[in-house]
């Protein structure tokens, strides 16, 4: 069998070769672009938000109107005001989250380690540690 190396993308952005003794350093982002929306409802800092006929609201796995998540609230926002949406990367200052595990949409811009099985099930990403995740929002499921 041949000796294939892997092709990898360098920091002058051409295509090379993996040579022997080189390493890949993996690296999340720790942020992502944020955007700014105005709110339909209130949220706090944490809460997945949710595109809606109504305009930005708490994304909520048993409405079908809010479940198509935007991200994660930045800061605590009050209806009609801005506030900064991260629609994905490294978010902190969580509680109840466990590395490894992957999480989901709950009720109420809620992130849960629950996988639903009745109304729509959106994986939302995963736990990094205790209080941290790595945001990656899928397509929901109606289930």
């Amino acid at each position: 069998m041949a000796l294939r190396k892997p092709l990898v993308l360098s920091d002058d952005g051409t295509f090379q070769q993996l040579q022997a003794g080189d390493s890949l350093d993996i690296v999340h982002p720790s942020t992502s672009t944020s955007f700014v929306v105005t709110l339909a409802e209130d949220a706090s800092e944490g809460d997945l938000l949710a595109a809606s006929s109504q305009g930005v609201v708490l994304a909520d796995k048993d409405d079908d109107d809010k479940v198509n998540v935007l991200g994660v609230a930045e800061a605590d926002g009050v209806i009609g005001n801005s506030i900064n949406v991260k629609p994905g990367g490294l978010v902190e200052n969580l509680t109840g989250i466990s590395a490894g595990a992957p999480l989901f949409l709950g009720s109420a811009g809620a992130i849960t380690m629950s996988y639903s099985s009745t109304g729509n099930s959106v994986r939302v990403g995963f736990g990094i540690t205790s209080s941290s995740m790595l945001l990656e929002i899928d397509q929901p499921i109606k289930l």
